[in-house]
């Protein structure tokens, strides 16, 4: 167990179906943080980073085919 720094104010995030990513999104911060999990240990590792609107409200992973 741990804890993680992220965006400010997270209100929405995600983790991918196979465990590989987590994305969380900031209202205050209007960004998304997309971290790679460490599938040993669990911890994050912040791997990209986007600017999106105003008060992002949740992140939905979508597979395409």
């Amino acid at each position: 167990m741990g804890n993680f720094a992220t965006e400010t104010q997270p209100r929405g995030f995600a983790i991918d179906p196979l465990g590989r990513y987590l994305i969380a999104a900031g209202q205050k911060s209007n960004a998304a943080t997309i971290y790679a999990i460490n599938p040993e240990s669990g911890a994050l590792k912040a791997i990209g980073r986007q600017e999106l609107g105003k008060n992002p409200n949740w992140v939905e992973i979508v597979n395409l085919p």
